[in-house]
Parts: structure tokens; sequence; C-alpha cells
């Protein structure tokens, strides 16, 4: 279970992930970009990766496909 919260002036959010088989790792849930915006995701990993990018890349109209289960 992912934890992201925040009060309008901080997030925060824990680290840990799991693979598919139930192993967990430390992750990064919480990104800030260079022009201050902060994304905070739970669900899938891979998705949080890919709405990352497309943050970063000025989120074009093309959004990537995401699982229906990502937040």
């Amino acid at each position: 279970m992912t934890t992201v919260c925040t009060d309008g002036k901080s997030i925060a959010a824990d680290s840990q992930g799991l693979n598919s088989s139930g192993t967990a790792s430390k992750v990064t849930k919480i990104w800030k970009f260079k022009d201050g915006t902060i994304l905070g995701v739970s669900g899938n990993l891979q998705d949080g990766i890919m709405a990352k990018e497309w943050f970063e890349a000025g989120c074009p109209k093309e959004k990537p496909k995401l699982d229906d289960n990502f937040a």
C-alpha cells in the first residue's frame, strides 16, 4: 500500500516498492521538476516512471497509457 499525503505546503510518501514476487525495495514516489512542479505517484512503479517522463517532456498531447489502478 502506498501512502502519499500533502497539507498543501508539504508532500510526503513512503518509499517501499514490491516487485511481482513480493520482494520489497526502496523506490522514489515523489519528484520535483525544474519549474517547481511536484509529482507524487502510487500504483505500478513503471506507470509512475512513464508519468514522470511525460511531465519532464512538457506534457505532450499524447499521454502515456497507464494502468487503470494508477493514481
